[in-house]
């Protein structure tokens, strides 16, 4: 049975705090919010958290065999936004 702020995914044991999840897709505005970031560095992050959720959506997905591609996605997603931000950066000078 899923507790506060969990929903149970197909049936089985995994669980997602949805208040978690919520935290760390806000928490990718923060730098726009705050004024860190202008906006041409939007579309690498925004690229980023949809290859994560899409990769947690199909990682809790029991029927998924290929676990690992999913996992590398997220990582070659996380290295092509650092790449992109370092891009954009030396780009703007």
């Amino acid at each position: 049975m899923a507790q506060k702020n969990e929903v149970n995914f197909f049936g089985y044991k995994n669980h997602i705090k949805t208040d978690q999840g919520t935290k760390l897709i806000a928490g990718s505005a923060v730098p726009f919010v705050a004024g860190w970031f202008g906006w041409p560095y939007l579309p690498p992050i925004i690229a980023f958290d949809a290859v994560v959720a899409w990769s947690v959506w199909r990682l809790l997905d029991h029927r998924t065999l290929p676990k690992l591609r999913y996992i590398r996605r997220i990582y070659l997603a996380g290295t092509a936004m650092l790449l992109a931000l370092i891009g954009i950066r030396l780009a703007a000078g």
